[in-house]
This record gives structure tokens, sequence and C-alpha cells, in this order.
């Protein structure tokens, strides 16, 4: 077991979080997630010992192995084999097949493994070091981002490896379905504290979401308690009969409980503007072929037709051509052979990240999302604002703009320039998990047609109608949605080479596992249910309290204004009676959420050792 105790971390006045007390437990599978900019890949650099808390420790028992995916990469192997074996722990040194085993999963061709790793490109250099971190066989591995330079068949590959991993895993990723799919519970920095929570992003969203939902409606009912007991005091301090009650208001307002409003964070919520298009199709691609080595062709005779409202998603290995495709069909590269025959109307929004090249590194984030757009100064400031760059923000100059938020910037000149076709080339890489899902939102919303690359099976799933295939050697066009093609068809490098599993003669028996499952979920329903009922008896109760507080206080001021002493001493004592019974509701509903999170946790664990794999999809 790893244990944060009482850490804190702040650069300069700026602080990241502080008194943070957690555990990383035997087998856990944690998702780190957090704005870009919490301290993600700080809290790594901690638990490494890379960079020291400000206060507190990280304790581990001695032997404990972490391996770590760094972004840096210092290699001194002879080639790409010895270099993943030089990982592996000295007990095992003579194990060499499983680096090349774990090689192949991660996209190496065997041709490949004799070769020095310094000839290795950087994505490949990242996946080296990814192997080496597996084969260390780490008690506890940390992965930072591992998707940003794997493809979608070395993303399905780890993730099929790290479901059967049998160590801790903390993992940081912008793809929710990737991290989803693997973790067994969530780790969230937000508001600079770290909480852990068990089940999936979802369940932990959620769960932030009802408690400060509670903090807030607590909040307001004490602003509202506070101002009437203000009043009253202001009203009647000159009172001598009424002295003694105006003094045990005062002693009641010292005692009340100050609750800070919560600070309202932006996160991107932005439409793509279409411009209209009265035209079945917008492009048609007939029998294009490029290569940049006339010996090895890239793309050959390849024909689409883009609908004026299609969504054509385009996947594959790195490597294979799709980048390659969107600069073809958006007219910076010229096709080898075959014709592109684009709608007189149709106006192209491109977003490539090597366009994050052309951003004029003198202009402030307002002039370069503004320059050559149809747009004013205040529509220009409003869609810096959308994307998060507000106030001054919009004024900082492109040269000193981390990668992400170039990114934006990139998405912030789509915005100003109306469009009818969107070509997006892996728009989510700098992207954080609510980013992404307004990113999402926003192509489902747009009234054009989207060609988009991506390895986000998750903004795969969710978008596409048509599916631009780079498998095998070939490209070619399938009719029909992401979940479509893995049902009918599948990834044939898939069917060549399986993903990993565990083995069959360890795995326990299916039928026993599936009665122990149902047995569970049985009892966690008979238990979990009466605290449900109770949950919503007091919410109900709250709420009739509330509407009963707003009608005495109305009295109040009424009686009040005609100055009737006993009426308004009547009232206040209701009102004192109603404000401390609506507190107590709301002390008691938060003790029901947490022995609701705690026993579903707990179930949820017993399950989880059950089947890690089989439970996932249930949680």
């Amino acid at each position: 077991m790893l244990q944060l105790k009482n850490i804190s971390k702040a650069y300069g006045p700026r602080e990241l979080f502080s008194g943070v007390n957690s555990s990383i437990n035997p087998g856990e599978k944690i998702g780190l997630t957090g704005r870009n900019g919490s301290g993600k890949s700080t809290l790594f650099d901690i638990i490494t010992g890379k960079t020291p808390p400000d206060s507190g420790e990280v304790s581990f028992p001695g032997g404990y192995v972490i391996g770590y995916l760094r972004q840096e990469h210092i290699f001194s192997g002879s080639d790409i084999v010895s270099e993943a074996g030089s990982a592996l722990p000295s007990r095992a040194r003579h194990e060499i097949w499983k680096a090349r085993k774990i090689l192949a999963g991660l996209g190496f061709s065997p041709e490949s493994f004799s070769s020095p790793p310094g000839t290795l490109s950087g994505g490949m250099r990242l996946r080296l070091s990814l192997a080496k971190a597996i084969l260390s066989e780490p008690d506890l591995l940390l992965l930072d981002e591992p998707g940003n330079f794997l493809d979608i068949l070395s993303l399905r590959w780890i993730t099929g490896f790290l479901r059967s991993w049998k160590g801790s895993l903390m993992l940081i990723s912008h793809d929710r379905g990737f991290m989803d799919s693997i973790t067994t519970h969530t780790m969230m920095i937000h508001r600079k504290k770290i909480r852990k929570f068990s089940g999936d992003t979802a369940k932990a969203f959620g769960r932030i979401r009802q408690e400060e939902e509670v903090h807030e409606k607590t909040r307001v009912n004490y602003e509202k308690k506070k101002e009437q007991t203000l009043e009253y005091i202001n009203r009647f301090r000159a009172k001598a009969r009424l002295a003694k009650s105006v003094q045990s208001a005062v002693k009641a307002l010292e005692k009340q409980e100050k609750l800070v409003k919560l600070e309202k964070f932006r996160t991107l919520d932005f439409s793509f503007s279409a411009l209209p298009l009265e035209a079945p199709a917008v492009m048609r691609v007939n029998s294009v072929s490029f290569s940049y080595n006339p010996d090895e062709p890239l793309i050959e005779n390849f024909s689409l037709e883009i609908g004026s409202r299609d969504r054509v998603c385009v996947t594959g290995r790195n490597g294979s051509g799709k980048t390659t495709l969107l600069k073809i069909l958006s007219g910076e590269i010229k096709p080898r052979s075959g014709e592109i025959k684009t709608h007189p109307e149709a106006v192209i929004g491109r977003y490539l990240e090597s366009d994050t090249a052309a951003l004029r590194p003198d202009n402030t984030v307002l002039r370069e999302v503004s320059s050559g757009a149809r747009i004013t100064q205040q529509q220009a400031r409003d869609i810096c604002g959308t994307l998060i760059f507000e106030g001054d923000s919009a004024l900082k100059r492109i040269s000193v703009l981390s990668g992400g938020e170039k990114s934006r910037v990139l998405i912030g000149k789509l915005l100003a320039r109306p469009c009818n076709l969107l070509i997006l080339d892996e728009p989510t890489s700098h992207l954080d998990l609510e980013s992404c899902e307004a990113l999402a939102d926003a192509i489902e919303k747009f009234e054009g047609a989207v060609l988009l690359v991506s390895h986000n099976e998750g903004l795969l799933e969710r978008v596409s109608n048509r599916m631009v295939i780079f498998s095998g050697s070939r490209i070619r066009v399938f009719e029909g949605s992401y979940s479509d093609f893995l049902e009918r068809e599948g990834w044939e490098e898939e069917r060549e080479e399986p993903s990993p599993s565990p083995s069959p003669s360890t795995a326990p028996d299916r039928s026993t596992i599936r009665r122990l499952q149902a047995e569970l979920r049985q009892e966690r329903f008979r238990k979990l249910r009466p605290l449900e009922d109770k949950t919503g008896e007091c919410q109900e109760k709250i709420a009739l309290l509330e509407e009963e507080r707003d009608s005495n206080t109305r009295n109040l001021i009424e009686a009040s204004r005609n100055g009737d002493s006993g009426k308004i001493a009547e009232l206040s004592a209701r009102d004192s009676e109603l404000s401390g019974r609506i507190d107590e509701l709301y002390i008691r509903l938060q003790e029901l959420l947490d022995e609701h999170e705690e026993l579903s946790s707990s179930f949820n664990d017993r399950l989880n050792e059950l089947d890690p794999e089989e439970e996932k999809s249930n949680l």
C-alpha cells in the first residue's frame, strides 16, 4: 500500500492542492482526473520523488517498486529488444520473450526489434518507455496520458493488458472511455483537494455535483437566516422588553457556520457555426492515390462521397496515412492521381495540430482568433471567453502559450469562421475530460459535414455514421458507425493477434462467479434501497420545511412593518425552530449520502474481487 499523508504543493502564490490524505491499495486501478493545470502530473512527480511536496510525505513498504511512464526518454541499449529487456527485474532478465510480446502489442514490428532506440520517432520512443515501465513489474504503475502517442489498435491492446494487470495502477487520460474501461476507482483533484471514489468518472462527477448542490443550498439557507436575524436585531435592539431575545439572536449569529460561495468553473461551451449548403454532398473523392515514396504507396484508388450532414470518422495505425488524407482533402497536398470535386459553395474549416506552427507568435490570442474573420471585436472577445481566455488572458501572446492553449486558439479560429465542412485531426489531444465532452457536443450539433481523425473510441462511437478504416495495408470505407464496424467486422490485426487476457488455466469457474455476483447484487439492493428511500424522504422534508419557513419569513416581515411585537416574537421563535430543523436535516442528508457511498463502495470492491473485468461494465 502507498499512502499520501497531508500532502500540499504550491508554486509561488498558486496552490495546487493541500492537506491530501489518501491511499493506493494493492490491485486498485485509479483514474486521476482534474482540470488542465490542476496538478495531476505534479502529483505523479511527488509520488515518484522527482518533486518534493511542500509538506507531508509519501510512504510505502520497503522493496515497493514504482513504474512511471515519463515524457523524457533516455536509452542506452544497442537495440530495441535489449533496451526493453533491461527493465526486467534481475530475477527475470532471461525472460526476454516478455519484452518481445509487450513491444509487439505496442505496435513494434519484429523487423524493428534489432534497430537502435536512437532511430525511433518521438511517438515510438514513448512506446518503448511504456514497454519498459510495464516490464519492470512494478507494484504501482503510473501512466500519464499514454494515449497521446498510441494509435487505436495499440490503445485497444494496452486496454486489454491493463485490465488483466494484477498490480496497482494510476492513470491520467483525457479519453474518458479508455479510463473508465480500465479503472476501479477515480481520484479527483477538485478545488485544491484530492478525493478518491469507488467506481468510474461518472460516479465521481455525480457525487461531487450532489455534494456541491447540498453545500450551496445550505449556504443560501444560512444567508437567508443571517439576513432575517440581522433585520430582527437592528429593528428591536432598542426595545428593552426584547433585549434578552435580541441578545440570544446576536449570540446565535456569532455561532452560525460560515460557508463560502463556491467558485464557478468555466469550461469549454461552444458550437461551430454552419453555412447552409443546399446539396446532397459537399465533396466527392474519385480514385485518389498518393505516396511520399513511389515504391511505397500510402493511399491507393480511394473513393469517398461526403454527404452534407455526414459524420465520417477516420482511424487506424499511426503512420498509415490518416493525417495525409486530411491534408489531401483540404487541398494542402495534391494527390498523385485521381480527382477531388468540392461543391462550389463548400467552405472548409480545418483543425490540424501541425497548424499551430502557422500561428503568429507576436499576435495576441484575441488578434489571432479574429484575423481574417468577419467578426467584431466583441464577438472575438466572446469566442475567447468561450475558450477560457477571459479578460486579460485574451491578450496573451501566442509565443507564451502551452500546447493545449494553442490548440484552443485553433478551435477559436474555427468558431470565428462559419463553414459547412469541418476537418478535424485528433482535436481532443490537449483537452481535459470536460472539454472533450463539450467538443463532442459541438460536433454533434454542427449542421454541416464532419471529417474526423481520432483514436478515441468513445468519441468515434458517439459521432460516427460512416468510417474510413486504415487496416492492414489498405484503406477502405465502412458504411456504418464505429460500433457497427466492431460488431460486424472488427480489426483485422486483432484477429491475427488477440488481446492479452488471463490464462484459461487460472481462470475461476464462471458459473460460481455468476452465482456469487447475483447474490452480492441482491444483497447490495436490499441494503442500499432503504438508504435511498430515506434520502428521498429527507430531501422532501427539507423542501416542505423551506417552503414553510419562506412563508413564515414573509409573515414576520409583515408583522415587523405593523409593529406587532407579540406576533414578531411568535414568528421569530417559529423561524428559529424551522431553521434548526432544516439544518439538522441537511446534516442527516449528508450522513445518508456518506453511508450510501461507503456501503456501495464496499459492495463494488467485493464484486470486483470476484471478476474485475466482468464487474467493470456493471459499475
